[in-house]
């Protein structure tokens, strides 16, 4: 849970401030640094945070935030269950970036549709950017996982609670 915190902090930081230095040398060391412990979540998230300041301007820096995503939604633990990356935009002020990261989990969505826990992972994003979405990922995971009652667990907790109000078929 403090790894999440620490992940949304940074974000927080570089999405509403946008947290700047000297990048190309900053870059380069983070690299260097992730290719000795690509377990290092800060160094990580410190990279995508220089790659997400650049991707305005370069594909590849747009390439590379997106392995760096990638990564964390299939690396990250199981427990923590996070929507990472962007688990907290508001889609109303946060659009564009609210859109890049539902495209990103439906590409992971698309390349993973056998594994409950990513599938768990992009609904537990979609609950705020995409309701419906996030019903099928669950149903999903629950028809793969069916004696997994994490899944039916938080599938309840979302649609059968006034936490996501109606879903359409009720």
């Amino acid at each position: 849970m403090e790894r999440l915190v620490v992940v949304l902090v940074l974000l927080l930081c570089f999405v509403l401030v946008g947290c700047r230095g000297d990048t190309g040398n900053e870059i380069e060391a983070l690299e260097k640094k992730l290719k000795a412990n690509p377990q290092d979540l800060a160094t990580r998230e410190a990279l995508m945070d220089h790659y997400f300041e650049l991707s305005g301007d370069s594909e590849s820096a747009r390439k590379a935030w997106k392995k760096h995503a990638v990564w964390l939604v299939k690396n990250s633990e199981e427990e923590e269950f996070s929507g990472f990356p962007f688990p907290s935009l508001d889609p109303l002020d946060q659009q564009e970036e609210a859109k890049l990261a539902s495209e990103l989990w439906l590409e992971i969505v698309d390349k993973n549709k056998d594994d409950a826990r990513i599938l768990g992972k992009a609904a537990h994003f979609f609950s705020i950017h995409g309701p419906s979405e996030a019903k099928e990922l669950l149903e999903r995971a629950i028809e793969l996982e069916p004696d997994n009652p994490k899944w039916q667990d938080y599938h309840d907790r979302l649609f059968k609670s006034n936490y996501m109000g109606k879903t359409g078929d009720e």
